[in-house]
């Protein structure tokens, strides 16, 4: 059974992009087959996904910017792949919405600006809206992407994130390093720090039972 992420904020220039092609990068690597359904008019997930590298692991993809086209695609993707992870353009459209209704799961990323936290506040209370609205609920979480260990305002940041109670903000972060951007701009999968920050970060989504747990693995390419 396919399951569905989406990567989902209102403010753009806070790391949608690096965050799916990380987690797709870390799915692939353990041996999932992996789809990127890419609703951004940037294309930067689907740029890097058509860069075919077999040691990066089984990644397809596919560009939809058309609102009428895309809860059917999602529909047709179930059974097809064990994950799907759905870049977006943000939450003003209506294509947002409609990915967001068919998500198994929304990640909403922050980087450390008081911007990107209003923009992650306004996301959650988008998502509570549409739950409503079609009696369904969707599981969202907050993830920190481009954060500084020590740095104060990195601090300030995650203290502001902490006191909106309604955001469930995950205790892993993406920490800053130059490795996600380098995997972003060349198409290969993550190495390093990078790639130790995501492991770390699927680990916490399976432990929390927002993501399914490792029982159905293929072998890694």
């Amino acid at each position: 059974m396919t399951h569905t992420i989406s990567v989902i904020q209102q403010k753009g220039g806070c790391g949608k992009s690096i965050l799916t092609v990380s987690l797709a990068s870390i799915l692939a690597g353990e041996g999932h087959n992996v789809i990127i359904p890419d609703t951004d008019t940037l294309r930067s997930s689907s740029l890097w996904a058509s860069q075919e590298l077999y040691s990066r692991g089984e990644i397809d993809h596919v560009h939809e910017t058309n609102d009428n086209e895309i809860t059917g695609l999602l529909r047709e993707l179930q059974g097809q792949y064990d994950y799907t992870l759905v870049d977006t353009a943000g939450f003003n459209t209506r294509i947002a919405a409609y990915v967001a209704a068919a998500s198994d799961l929304v990640l909403i990323p922050c980087t450390t600006t008081l911007a990107d936290v209003q923009g992650a506040v306004n996301t959650q209370r988008f998502l509570a809206k549409l739950s409503a609205e079609i009696g369904k609920p969707i599981k969202n979480a907050v993830v920190r992407l481009d954060f500084k260990r020590k740095e104060t305002n990195d601090s300030a940041i995650s203290d502001e994130l902490s006191d909106e109670a309604d955001l469930d903000v995950l205790d892993s972060v993406l920490w800053h390093s130059t490795s996600f951007k380098t995997a972003l701009n060349t198409g290969k999968q993550l190495k390093g720090r990078a790639k130790v920050y995501t492991q770390e970060l699927v680990r916490e989504l399976r432990s929390k039972h927002l993501v399914p747990p490792t029982i159905n693995l293929k072998k890694a390419a």
